[in-house]
Formats: C-alpha cells, sequence, structure tokens
C-alpha cells in the first residue's frame, strides 16, 4: 500500500505510456487526422497526470516525507510541486510542437519520446539510491540521444548534433557509473541516507581516497550532462545542430531534473573541497559564458553559452546551503524557464512569418520595427 501511495502517479503514467504506444499502433495509417488525435491524447494524458499530482500535493503536508522500497524512492510536496512544474513546461512544448510541423518529425514517435524522458525524471526526482539514480537518468538520456535525428528530414546537422550529444552523454554516464562503483566498493550502500551517515564530522577523516574520488567522478558526470565549464564543450555544438523545437525540449524538461539531482546529491556529500569546486565552477562558467556569448552570430550558440552562466548561477546558489536557497533556485528556475519559453517564442513567430529559420542574430533586427 505504501509502495502504490509512493509511486501511483508514476505507475498510472506507464499506465498510459503503454495506451498511447498501442493506440499509435492500431491508429497510425487509419486516421486522416492521426496528429491531431495524437495531440488530444497527449493533452489528455498530461492534464489527468497533473491531476493526479496536485491531489496529492494538496494532501500532503509540508514535513512529510512518504519512503517506500526501504527508502529507495521517497516523495514530499516538494518533489510533487517540481512535478508539475516539469509537467506544465511540457505541455507548452507540446502545443508549440504540433502547430510547428516544418520540420518533418513524426509527431507521435516525438510525443511517446518526450514522454519517456518525461518518466525518467520523475523517477529521477524522487530516486534516493545511487543505482537507482543511474538508471533513471539513463531513461531519460536515451531518448535525448534520438530526438535530433528522428526528422524525416535530417540533414548533416541533425546527425551531428545527436552523434556529438550521444559521445559526450556516454561519456558522462561513464564518470557516474565509475563513481558509484568506487562508492559502493568502499561502503557497500548505494542507499543516499546510509551513505550520508559516512559524512559525519567524526569520521571524514577517515574516509578513504577511493571514496572521494568516487563522489568526483559522480558529481563531474552530472556537470557534465549539466554543461558547466569546463565540461561544456558540446552543448553549443548539440543547441547549435539541433532543430529548435528539440532545443527548446534540451534546455529546459532535462536540466531541471539534473539541477535537482545535483542539488540533492551535493547536500549529502558536502565537504570543504567539493564546496570550493562547485563555487568555482559556478563562478568560471558565468564568467566564461557571458564573454563568449558576447562574441557569438548564431542564436542558438548565443543561448547556449548563455545556459552555461545560467547554470553557474544555480550552482553558486547550490554553495549556500539553507532552505532559503532552495527556494532561491527553484524561483531562479522557474524565471530561466519563463525565459526561455519567451525566447522560443520569439524564434518560432519569426520563422512562422519568414517561413524559414532564423540562425543569425543580425536577422533579428526586424524587432526595431515592431
Amino acid at each position: 500500500m505504501i509502495v502504490f501511495l509512493c509511486l501511483h502517479v508514476e505507475i498510472v503514467f506507464v499506465f498510459f505510456i503503454v495506451i498511447f504506444f498501442i493506440f499509435g499502433i492500431i491508429r497510425r495509417n487509419k486516421s486522416k487526422d492521426f496528429d491531431l488525435e495524437v495531440f488530444k491524447i497527449s493533452s489528455f494524458i498530461i492534464i489527468a497526470v497533473f491531476y493526479l499530482l496536485f491531489s496529492f500535493y494538496s494532501e500532503m503536508d509540508y514535513s512529510l516525507i512518504i519512503e517506500c522500497l526501504d527508502g529507495d524512492f521517497y516523495v514530499s510536496k516538494f518533489i510533487n510541486l517540481m512535478k508539475m512544474f516539469i509537467l506544465c513546461v511540457f505541455g507548452i512544448f507540446i502545443l508549440f510542437f504540433y502547430f510547428v510541423k516544418d520540420e518533418g518529425f513524426p509527431y507521435f514517435e516525438f510525443v511517446l519520446l518526450t514522454f519517456i524522458s518525461i518518466l525518467g525524471g520523475f523517477i529521477l526526482l524522487m530516486a534516493n539510491n545511487l543505482m537507482i539514480i543511474y538508471v533513471s537518468l539513463e531513461l531519460q538520456s536515451l531518448v535525448l540521444y534520438v530526438l535530433p535525428i528522428i526528422s524525416f528530414v535530417s540533414g548533416n546537422w541533425f546527425k551531428e548534433a545527436a552523434f556529438k550529444y550521444f559521445i559526450f552523454g556516454v561519456i558522462a554516464s561513464s564518470l557516474i557509473l565509475l563513481g558509484i562503483s568506487f562508492v559502493y566498493g568502499f561502503c557497500g550502500a548505494l542507499n543516499l541516507h546510509q551513505l550520508a551517515h559516512f559524512f559525519d564530522f567524526d569520521k571524514i577523516l577517515n574516509l578513504e581516497f577511493r571514496f572521494l574520488i568516487g563522489i568526483l567522478f559522480f558529481l563531474i558526470g552530472i556537470l557534465f550532462k549539466l554543461g558547466v565549464v569546463p565540461f561544456h564543450f558540446w552543448i553549443a555544438d548539440v543547441y547549435q545542430g539541433s532543430p529548435l523545437t528539440i532545443t527548446f525540449f534540451f534546455a529546459t524538461i532535462p536540466k531541471t531534473a539534473l539541477v535537482f539531482l545535483f542539488l540533492k546529491v551535493f547536500n549529502i556529500f558536502f565537504l570543504s573541497f567539493f564546496y570550493n569546486l562547485v563555487l568555482f565552477l559556478g563562478l568560471l562558467s558565468i564568467i566564461y559564458g557571458t564573454i563568449i556569448a558576447l562574441y557569438e552570430v548564431k542564436i542558438m550558440r548565443l543561448f547556449a553559452f548563455a545556459s552555461i552562466s545560467h547554470v553557474g548561477y544555480i550552482l553558486i546558489g547550490m554553495t549556500q546551503i539553507s532552505v532559503g536557497s532552495i527556494s532561491n533556485i527553484v524561483f531562479y528556475l522557474f524565471m530561466y524557464m519563463l525565459l526561455v519559453l519567451t525566447f522560443f517564442c520569439i524564434l518560432l513567430n519569426f520563422r512562422v512569418s519568414k517561413g524559414h529559420g532564423v540562425f543569425y542574430i543580425f536577422t533579428l533586427t526586424d524587432l526595431c520595427n515592431i
């Protein structure tokens, strides 16, 4: 009963995904308005899951934490709030993609893959076990490797972006898995609450070097996926080479789940060395992303380096370990999503009005006539 209470939203979501998949197989060649039917059903799924989350959220107290499966999963009011936040952004994203059909994407396959990615993000927010965190992270990431090349009109840019994202994503995943193996080899535990006991003040000096290296590899893998300097060299090429709507997805939903994963792990594995490292990388990301963006002439590369600087601000907020810093990070993420949404609305409007994509910054000078 506790397991269902803790995971009932994810169980229902999986059921909806299976039904959606069966519907697509049956109706694909039998309906003239197949994309419209897919849009209606996907909207129904989003609304239904959001209703479940909101009902669960309204019944919970802020101090209540529900754990299941020996503490490997947990849910709280804050986690439900973040799920609703992700689902709202995803709903806007699905709406955008339905009305922008000039990139040759099969709408059904695209919605199905993004549903799976959202499911991975939900599990990632709830996971309290390093191996479950890794599996859910890969469930989210494997979908992202496919998205840039499922277009019927995929060009060399799309293929290059997908290949680079796959290669660097595999490197980051390998670092995370290597770090988990070092941590488990030292303490024989994967649960985050159990690992937190190794960071008591009287035990820190007795930690083995391989344990600290394992945690360092794990954190570097997450920073790699976030695109933090100096692990950023893939992000500009991927953002530039991916279709516009796919870039919008890359920059919002997966990044939100990764930020809160890093926040959760960083709060547990808190040492002065990691504190100074994250603070330094945050400052470096802000300075580097801002300066390099000034010299970019392509819009997507400018946006990529701007996102690097935004992640730097979030990392600096994480170093202030307090309840207020968490609320500040949530507010900053909300404003970041609003900024990205506004930015992509402008680009989509330009593409619809001009009949082609907008790639260079000088094309935005038409805004002076508004």
